[in-house]
């Protein structure tokens, strides 16, 4: 399967930034990838992919993921304009230098989190 590169060009960061407020720091820029695209895995999730250190601040990490599609749509404007939507849900995930070579096989029993999510904020973050 190829890569594609979904990062935003610089006209469109632009044409992105458009209706933002500028920040005190400078003005925006707008975002680099469109919405939507930004995976965050928590420490249950880490914990069921084998992920016990955690990567650097901008280290690339390989993903492999099957998602099932939950949502498709389209629709036309006035100007004439089609949108279309797709949106997924991943279901299988493989994350790590060797994602590619990872099999995903259903019967699997992921590793255990420490502790959940619920329970991180239930009983306080130490």
């Amino acid at each position: 399967m190829k890569l594609v590169d979904i990062a935003y060009t610089a006209a469109e960061r632009k044409e992105e930034a458009k209706d933002m407020q500028p920040t005190a720091l400078g003005k925006y820029k707008g975002p680099e990838y469109p919405y939507g695209l930004c995976l965050t895995l928590n420490e249950e999730t880490l914990a069921k992919l084998g992920i016990d250190e955690l990567p650097k601040v901008g280290e690339e990490l390989k993903v492999q993921a099957v998602a099932k599609v939950t949502s498709v749509s389209m629709r036309s404007d006035d100007k004439d304009e089609d949108e279309r939507r797709v949106e997924l849900q991943i279901t299988k995930l493989a994350c790590g230098e060797e994602a590619e070579s990872r099999e995903m096989s259903e019967n699997a029993t992921p590793p255990r989190a420490k502790r959940t999510l619920a329970s991180y904020y239930r009983e306080g973050k130490e």
